[in-house]
């Protein structure tokens, strides 16, 4: 390594470490991890990511596979949920923390990954910009790693991953456009995507637009002009570099396209590319504003006032490089349209829609203005036009007021201190380019102070707006009862289902939750899930018993159904309430619940003489019916309609009256809605009050259809009270009975068939003797990644029941084994492997012209 390659890492290191500490002395004063009870956590990361984190650590004690988890769901690859959320090369970091730690190791991770953003800035400015003073090479990386998308976006912490990573690959397109090397960007390049392939592809999507940029700043700086073969040269190279470094992470990336492709990435959101403005982009006025955030009609771009007014000293005080500013002035209207132009938002959103946590690429925005801002730095010392400057920043003041004005959103106070600043940094930077020596050095001290206070102010600031509610002791206190109850359950030989299995309610509305990976966490078989990569085929499943789906991705659970739960094998309940037909083990609560077991659940594995691929009914209740009968060959039926007197107190409005035998049933209501009347707005919503005993948020985000009415023993009227805010909607209104003697007849006859079988990770395996040909039903949903083998010879596996397995039984003695290998995975080592092979070449011949040169 040279010299002067050290030298500059031991800066960005130092510079990182500056970030890192600023972090921790915010979190200092703010109370939250290492120093006190807060946390950066909040939304997807307290509703899923947690979870993940906690699934990973089995997966790094032995306790849980990627290629495989019976615990996700009814059961699944992990492939999809680890190279999203979990890829990322700090979460080795987890080997020193335990679940209850986990609060602890997100705000360590956080605050590391800050630091590294700093760090690769730096390295990117040195190299990039040599000319660049070092002082504000370190004022420049302190603004980007702690801009307001990094803080902002700190919970969703897979994607800081990407920020820190795009000043490595910009540098790696600066290589390749200047001296037409390609390793050092294929391999950045690919190790982007490996740590998130998500926020991999828009930065990928980024360096098509930051290579014209590089090449105009080329053939602008070293006066060229314009050559075909040169652009054919660097094209060519740009796609061979980009074609291997996507195969650098195919071993990741491949088998999660094929997970992607069960579910919601199997087609893009084509009707979201129309030629409009998804907002004014005069909007964008104002998103320098201290404490200013991202909404979806603006988004937030602070980093500094110094970066505004750097930027503001290159295009007006300068006296040179008119062609430079000019591109330069594009690269900030494209990067600005990117964010409010529907057809730029499209492109950048990966032809998906990106309708929260916005703008989830706005850090390539901020990239290209500190970019301009450096170049305004390189000048500050060169020969300036300081009136013309000091007119730009009257100029830029005007417009943020102007901004200000049109929206009245603004807080004033912080509006006032921002434009202060601005002026503040201006006066500085001219004084800076009239002195030298002592004077000098004092500016510079003021600079970096005002910068420092500036930036800490902003970031605790929004530490205060996202993160101010979580409890860390009760997380710890919360994980504890959940083991210890989890532990009690001796065997847990079947699946566990859990009422509002939460940490809190959503958005304030009771009867709301959306924690739906805990068993993936806590490593039991569940029967729900929440990824951004589930399969559809065993959400529809889910949907037609009862449990609805959400944006399909999310299956709704609040309300345990006794019938659904008993077919997908659910053997215990941890529940705040009673519910009948399930049988109360103890009346110890942790967390609030007691455990419940329920005597009708269905083996994980039973014989059955007919398969049914699928089913057809018109609603949850007859869908049971007929799945039973099928499989029990009892001509029973668990569920009786019930009809019900209705009571219409308004358009709003309605109470329905309801009458079963509370000794033998359990009553269940569905309000099927309309699409119109479905909102997904928490509050002022629509409610159901069930026999005023419980109110549930109905007919909207994260509410259940299908709901449990609670009655006693002996014969009851249940009264069902439905109000809104808006017309009810309603296509149906079902009322069903369960039946219990019923379900225990049909249940019980299922149940005498029941094969035991040996789960492992991704392998599955039982033995089955029979005195004639018949055919082993697994609660397990069909996917074409298991192999099976019979007596050491492959056979084919039927999707049966909706979306189980089928395996076809012989006479005599049968022994199965079962082998998941997610698709795409050996052709992703591959691959793999031939690209790092390429990689070792690509290296070896630069390093080789190098020395040829030299």
């Amino acid at each position: 390594m040279k010299s002067s390659d050290k030298q500059i890492i031991i800066k960005s290191f130092l510079f990182g470490l500056v970030s890192f500490l600023i972090v921790q002395i915010i979190f200092f004063f703010n109370g939250m991890e290492p120093w006190g009870n807060g946390a950066c956590i909040t939304d997807d990361m307290d509703i899923q990511y947690l979870d993940f984190f906690s699934y990973l650590l089995n997966v790094i004690h032995g306790k849980d596979s990627i290629l495989y988890t019976i615990h996700n769901g009814l059961g699944g690859s992990g492939f999809g949920v680890f190279s999203y959320y979990l890829a990322s090369p700090f979460n080795i970091l987890l080997f020193f923390f335990d679940q209850a730690q986990l609060p602890l190791f997100v705000d360590v991770v956080i605050s590391l990954k800050i630091g590294l953003c700093t760090m690769t800035f730096s390295i990117f400015a040195m190299n990039r910009m040599p000319k660049v003073r070092t002082y504000w090479v370190f004022v420049l990386s302190i603004c980007y790693g702690l801009m307001q998308y990094n803080i902002a976006q700190s919970f969703n912490i897979m994607w800081l991953d990407g920020v820190y990573m795009l000043p490595l690959v910009a540098l790696g397109i600066y290589k390749l456009v200047w001296d037409k090397k390609i390793g050092f960007f294929s391999l950045v390049t690919g190790l982007t995507i490996i740590f998130n392939w998500y926020i991999g592809g828009v930065i990928c999507v980024f360096t098509l637009f930051w290579l014209v940029v590089e090449y105009f700043m080329k053939i602008i700086s070293l006066n060229q002009k314009i050559d075909i073969i040169d652009i054919l040269q660097i094209v060519l190279k740009y796609a061979v570099s980009m074609i291997n470094s996507v195969f650098i992470s195919a071993v990741i990336f491949l088998p999660s396209i094929f997970e992607l492709q069960k579910g919601r990435g199997k087609s893009f959101d084509w009707q979201m590319l129309k030629n409009e403005f998804l907002w004014s982009p005069f909007n964008l006025l104002k998103s320098t504003f201290i404490t200013s955030t991202s909404s979806q009609f603006e988004a937030s771009l602070f980093c500094g006032s110094v970066v505004v007014v750097l930027m503001l000293f290159y295009f007006f005080a300068v006296k040179r490089d008119w062609l430079k500013k000019v591109m330069m002035l594009l690269v900030l209207v494209v990067a600005g349209m990117s964010l409010c132009y529907r057809p730029l938002f499209f492109l950048f959103s990966l032809f998906k829609e990106a309708s929260s946590y916005y703008y989830r690429y706005s850090f390539l925005v901020i990239f290209c203005m500190i970019f301009i801002a450096l170049l305004g730095a390189e000048k500050v010392n060169d020969e300036v036009n300081h009136i013309a400057f000091i007119i730009s920043v009257g100029v830029c003041i005007l417009g943020e007021i102007f901004a200000w004005n049109l929206s009245k959103t603004m807080d004033i106070k912080w509006m006032i201190i921002t434009l202060v600043m601005e002026v503040i940094f201006m006066l500085l930077i001219v004084i800076m380019g009239k002195t030298n020596g002592k004077v000098q050095l004092v500016v510079n001290v003021v600079l970096i102070i005002a910068m420092l206070l500036e930036i800490g102010v902003n970031t605790k600031e929004l530490f205060d707006i996202y993160y101010i509610n979580w409890d860390s002791e009760a997380y710890r206190t919360y994980v504890k009862e959940q083991e210890e109850q989890l532990i009690n359950i001796k065997g847990r030989e079947g699946r566990i289902h859990q009422t509002l299995n939460r940490r809190r309610d959503e958005g304030g509305v009771p009867g709301l939750s959306a924690n739906w990976n805990e068993g993936l966490g806590y490593g039991y078989k569940s029967i729900s899930s929440y990824t951004s990569c589930p399969d559809a085929q065993t959400t529809e499943l889910l949907n037609q018993l009862g449990y609805r789906s959400e944006v399909d991705r999310i299956t709704i659970t609040n309300c345990p159904i006794l019938a659904t739960d008993s077919i997908l094998g659910v053997k215990y309940l941890l529940s705040d309430y009673d519910v009948r037909g399930y049988e109360k083990r103890d009346e110890h609560k942790l967390n609030g619940k007691c455990v419940y077991e329920n005597p009708f659940a269905l083996p994980m594995a039973f014989t059955i003489d007919n398969v049914v691929e699928d089913i057809c009914a018109e609603n949850t209740f007859q869908w049971t019916n007929m799945f039973l009968r099928q499989f029990s060959k009892k001509d029973l039926d668990v569920y009786k309609k019930k009809e019900c007197s209705i009571e219409n107190i308004s358009g709003r409005e309605k109470v329905y009256n309801v009458s079963c035998d509370g000794e033998k049933e359990v009553l269940y209501g569905d309000l099927v809605w309309n699409d119109e009347f479905y909102t997904y707005e928490f509050l002022g919503g629509t409610t159901v009050n069930v026999n005023e005993e419980y109110e549930i948020a109905y007919a909207q985000w994260l509410s259940q259809s299908v709901f449990y009415i609670p009655t006693e023993n002996g014969t009851r009227n249940s009264k069902v009270h439905i109000k809104s805010g808006r017309e009810l909607g309603l296509k149906d209104e079902l009322f069903y009975a369960l039946d219990l003697n019923s379900l225990k007849e049909v249940t019980s006859e299922i149940q005498k068939n029941e094969i035991s079988m040996n789960i492992d990770g991704n392998e599955m395996s039982t033995t089955v003797v029979s005195d004639e040909p018949t055919n082993l039903m697994v609660l397990i949903p069909y996917d074409e990644s298991w192999k099976l083998q019979v007596n050491g010879e492959n056979a084919n596996i039927k999707r049966c029941g909706g979306d189980f397995m089928s395996i076809p039984i012989g006479i005599g003695e049968n022994e199965i084994e079962l082998t998941y290998e997610p698709k795409g995975l050996r052709l992703g080592m591959l691959l793999t492997m031939v690209a790092v092979l390429a990689l070792i070449v690509m290296f070896y011949m630069e390093n080789k012209r190098n020395k040829g040169g030299a």
